[in-house]
């Protein structure tokens, strides 16, 4: 009989290869750099774009990814001055998305055209509408569905119970 190494040891020695292998992969441009925040407490809030670049909010600006997989981003420039700590971005195509302007009380969302980083107005929804919103997301072309302290009871501790509305981009 020839000389073979059992079986169990091969695969002992197989199992322990394997489990010693890296579990997690990732590409490079998954990954991007971003500036260190601006103030206390800033925050990004981050979408993309049906061609996968980012688009991203943080205090008081906004900025797209100049191409898939690159890590350079080009600032929006607002001919309106707005001012916001975002408290979403939600992009529904190329030519519509909406940043909620956040803060601690009831702001604007202001819509904008995610594809164009030249000098665009962001336009506050509604004659301003003005809402708690945390968080927010695209229901179809035309409406949202935002979260935000807008409850009809007080929550016990401070502000209103949290509640999500539905709002048209036109802010009706």
């Amino acid at each position: 009989m020839k000389n073979r190494p059992n079986l169990s040891l091969k695969l002992m020695i197989g199992l322990t290869l394997v489990l010693t292998l890296p579990v997690k992969t990732e590409a490079a441009w998954t990954m991007f750099s971003l500036p260190n925040l601006s103030q206390t407490f800033g925050s990004y809030r981050v979408d993309h774009l049906s061609d996968g670049r980012y688009v991203y909010g943080t205090n008081n600006a906004a900025y797209q990814q100049n191409t898939f997989e690159a890590a350079a981003f080009t600032q929006f420039t607002d001919s309106s001055s707005s001012t916001w700590d975002p408290s979403f971005v939600a992009v529904h195509s190329d030519a519509s998305a909406v940043i909620g302007q956040g803060t601690f009380s009831p702001s604007s969302l202001l819509l904008f055209n995610p594809s164009n980083t030249s000098s665009q107005a962001f336009t506050s929804i509604g004659a301003p509408l003005t809402l708690q919103n945390y968080s927010g997301l695209f229901w179809n072309s035309s409406s949202l569905l935002v979260g935000g302290q807008n409850g009809t009871s007080a929550n016990g501790i401070f502000g209103q119970m949290h509640s999500i509305n539905y709002v048209t981009t036109d802010g009706l």
